[in-house]
């Protein structure tokens, strides 16, 4: 069996899967030295490595590198980053991933909603969480 981008993108994918951020970027050194480039699916993936094992600031290496690619994030990116600072309970960095999707004109979907208020639940600010719930219900979730 002959590796090819979709296998690198699997393994990749795998490793986020299982939290496991070092072996998923170890996949994206071995795919980059097999002359594979790496997508934008492979940069979510990264991101979601880091986002399980909570390493904000890796998370954002790897969406800059995805950007410096070429790749722009999209509601996965976003909602992935959102997931990782609130896992910190980071929710002003929560709130800064939603800001700057929205200034990007990405729709936030649920999972960003979700997040979101969860981040704010954890920390037990109840009242930060009923404003959100009331923007979100203004751009129409239900």
């Amino acid at each position: 069996l002959e590796a090819d981008a979709l296998i690198y993108n699997s393994l990749i994918n795998a490793c986020a899967k299982a939290g496991h951020a070092s072996k998923a970027e170890m996949w994206l050194h071995e795919m980059e030295s097999c002359g594979f480039v790496p997508d934008q699916k492979t940069y979510n993936s990264l991101i979601s490595a880091c986002a399980k094992c909570s390493a904000t600031e890796r998370a954002e290496h790897w969406l800059h590198r995805m950007q410096t690619r070429g790749y722009a994030p999209d509601a996965v990116t976003f909602g992935t980053l959102m997931h990782a600072y609130a896992k910190v309970g980071n929710i002003t960095k929560v709130e800064g991933w939603l800001d700057q999707m929205l200034r990007q004109n990405i729709a936030p979907n649920l999972v960003c909603f979700n997040t979101l208020l969860h981040a704010c639940a954890q920390q037990g600010d109840h009242a930060r969480a009923l404003r959100w719930w009331k923007s979100f219900a203004d751009l129409g979730f239900k």
